[in-house]
Parts: C-alpha cells; structure tokens; sequence
C-alpha cells in the first residue's frame, strides 16, 4: 500500500527536512498516489517570491496545480492559519492555467480553488484518514486518499474536464484582476496564445499552399479541356463551368490566400523587393496573428466594461452553447459572431483585411482557441485604465513590429511636457480652444489635453 510506505518513509527521518521531505513527498505521494510521471511536476524548496514550491502539469505542460509545501502540519489543519497561508503566500501563485491549489505537508494536504476555498482535504491519522471538510473518518489506503483528492490526479490532469466546465460557464471568471501585479500573468498568456496560434499559422499556411497547387492544376486541365471543345459545344463548356465552380468552391480559402491575399499583402509592402521570400511570409503570418489577438483583447474589454454581452467569456460561452451543438468543433464561428458584434463599436479595427483568412482554417484551430479563451477568461478587464493599456499595447506588439507598423505609445508624463512646454497647459482660455492633431493614431495628446 502506497501510504503506508510514505508513512513509512517519514517514520525513518528522525528529523524532517525539506530536503528530506521533498524526494518522499514526489516519489510516494505525487508519483505513486496521484500518478504523475516524473516529466509531469516539479518540486523543489522556493528560491523566490510568488514562485510555488510545486508545479502539477497537464499533457501541454500548463501548470493547472500549483501548490506550497510546509512542515509544520498545524499550518493546514488549524483553519485561521491555513487561512493565513493562502493570503499570505499561496494566493501569489495563481497563474491563468490554474484550477487548483494544493497545500501540503507531512501529515495533511489540502486542496483549494483559485478563490482560497477549500475544495478538499485529508489528515492522515494512521490508521484513519480524516476529511478536513466534514470531520468524518475513514480507514487509511490508497483508495480513500485518491478518493479525497483524485481532482488533483494525472488522470484527471489529462482529461478534458476543465474546459468542459468551461464551456458549460462553470469556471471561475475574472479572478486575476489586470493591474501591475498581474501583468506578467497576462504577458505569460499571451506569450502561450502568439506562439501557439502562430505555429498553427505556418502549418495552416504550408497545407493550404499545397491545397492552392493542386487547386490550379485542376483549373489549368480544365481550361486544357475547353480548348479542345468546339465553340458551339453549350454542354460542354456549361459541364466545365460546373467543373470549375467546384474546384474554386472547395479550395477557396486556399486559393483567396494564395492568389489574392497574400500576393495584395506583398503589394502593399514598400520592402518587398529587399526581403527574402521567406522573411515576408513570416511577416504575414506574424502579422495574422496580432490581428486576431488584437480582436481577441478588444472584445474581452468590451465584455467586461459592459459595452457588449458575453461571448468570449464564462456566461458567454454557456448562452452560446444553448445556441449550437458543436460548440466545441468550432470556435471560429463563436469568434465571428463576437468580433461582429464588438465591430459597431470599433469598426476599423474588424474591417476586411487580408489576414481574415485564419479563423477560416482548422486543423487544431478550435481546440487552440478554446485553451486561449480559458485563459483569458482568468483575468479582469473591468478596472484596467488607459496607462496599464498602454503597457500593455507596448509589450503586445514588440518594438521592432512597431516601428515597422509606424506606431508609437508615448507615456503620459512625456505627454504633459509637451503640452506644458508649447504653453498649452498653462494657456487661461485652454477650455475654449480647439486642439488639431493631424497624426492623432490613438489620440493620446488629446486625450490629455481633455483633462488638462
């Protein structure tokens, strides 16, 4: 029995340390009990703040449990001080990706919500088990500890269970609200979707280049066929036509990229001629990405400011699945719906591009989206004001890209200099004039001329 010989192994240190703690707990417990191979978690003794001392991972290598590991068992089984332990510490670890926090010691392990509520948790009494929810107790073995805790299991890691709450609106929503503190959990998750969607991107991109040949080919026969027609043949040249309908209907999001967005994208590019072919087709990709990001971001601040309902997010995804059946095959059209929807308040950012193409792919697309929108679904857009914006933008779309792009954000405080040192600021019948900037983009200098 596997508890018995964790039991066991922590009978043998006559004094417990948590480098002698820490190999007991992974082989026994994390490895044996809760079943995660050893490429599944780490553990070692925190090297600094608001880094936990365990990391449970999923098959993508998403840390979903993040746990704090004691020695002193009084520091989960006394109430006040488990408390105290969360608000103190564990509550810091709480990432985008996470479901649950597990707090752990020798004799007792407790497992939370990202809230700090207690969701379960065991003493061990050997040779009773006892349920630090209920009170009640039950013989000590594998069985009854899996049963206390199976939600934190590798099983269940693996399993596809928190996005089925998820589109049921049953997660929690919000919970990380965007301020300075938690920007680096958004950067970190927005890292994840950039990557994420852009590999999608050039496999999207090599399949439908392949799809857009075989594509042409069949037009170019088909036109090798009219050739050999005679001019009065009606039923021949309708039954190519027919021909040629079905060969552009079924391959038209490849042949749209291939002959006529991309080729208008490197038209439009004053540096076309000095980039390798390679290099632009990155750019294309890269670019495809940030605007379906750039959306993204924009419809979860409408949502959450209240200026459109729910689509994207915990409610919204619950209305919508009482909408469709096939919700989960097919987030691209949930997407469609709401970036129509968040258009009538921004149009220019949802006009027809030539990077429209991507929410028109598949391959993975869906199930890529639904682990974005999961994290997303983490943060809070409510309070968030236009400086952290600003950071925001700043570390969204690196320097390089931006510069490219010919977009800049410039601080407030540079701002307000600039205003103080052209006399606006100090000007008595400031609120009279009328202030032009030709070359606005996002009209930060008017903005702050507003509020002077």
């Amino acid at each position: 029995m596997l508890i018995a010989r964790y039991l066991k192994a922590l009978a043998g240190k006559t004094e417990l340390t948590e480098r002698g703690f820490y190999p007991v707990l992974a082989r026994h417990v994390i490895e044996g009990l809760l079943g995660y191979p050893e490429s599944s978690y780490r553990i070692e003794p925190k090297r600094q703040m608001g880094v936990p001392d365990l990391e449970l991972l999923t098959d993508d290598g998403s840390a979903w449990v993040v746990g704090e590991i004691k020695l002193d068992d009084g520091e989960l089984l006394d109430e006040r001080r488990r408390a105290r332990l969360w608000e103190e510490q564990a509550r810091t670890y709480v990432r985008p990706e996470t479901v649950h926090v597990l707090l752990g010691s020798p004799r007792a392990f407790c497992l939370l919500d990202v809230s700090g509520q207690l969701e379960a948790g065991v003493g061990l009494a050997d040779p009773e088990l006892i349920d630090l929810r209920t009170g009640s107790r039950h013989d000590l073995s594998d069985d009854s500890f899996r049963l206390h805790l199976g939600a934190a299991t590798f099983e269940e890691a693996c399993s596809r269970r928190k996005y089925e709450r998820f589109r049921r609106g049953e997660s929690p929503c919000g919970y990380l609200p965007l301020a300075e503190g938690t920007l680096p959990h958004f950067e970190a998750a927005f890292q994840y979707a950039s990557e994420t969607l852009l590999q999608h991107a050039r496999r999207a991109w090599d399949a439908l280049e392949v799809e857009a040949a075989e594509a042409r080919g069949k037009l170019a026969e088909i036109e090798a066929d009219r050739g050999k027609l005679a001019g009065d043949d009606t039923r021949g040249h309708q039954a190519l036509n027919s021909r040629r309908w079905h060969v552009r209907k079924k391959h038209a999001v490849a042949l749209q990229i291939h002959d006529e967005d991309y080729p208008q994208f490197l038209y439009g590019q004053a540096y076309a001629g000095t980039q390798g072919a390679d290099r632009l087709r990155d750019i294309f990709l890269t670019d495809t990405v940030y605007v379906v990001l750039s959306r993204l971001l924009f419809v979860r601040l409408c949502e959450d400011l209240g200026l459109v309902n729910k689509k994207v997010s915990n409610r919204g995804l619950a209305a919508w699945r009482e909408l469709v059946t096939n919700l989960q095959g097919r987030y691209q059209d949930l997407l469609d719906v709401a970036f129509k929807d968040a258009g009538l308040i921004y149009s220019r950012l949802f006009e027809a591009t030539v990077f429209d193409w991507y929410t028109d792919t598949d391959g993975g697309l869906s199930e890529l989206l639904e682990r974005i929108l999961y994290r997303l679904n983490a943060f809070s857009f409510r309070d968030v004001d236009r400086d952290l914006l600003g950071k925001i933008y700043q570390r969204f779309l690196p320097a390089e890209k931006r510069k490219r792009l010919g977009e800049f954000y410039t601080d407030d405080e540079v701002v307000d200099y600039i205003l103080w040192r052209i006399g606006f600021s100090d000007d008595p019948d400031v609120g009279s004039r009328i202030a032009l900037d030709p070359a606005c983009g996002s009209n930060t200098f008017g903005v702050r001329a507003a509020v002077q």
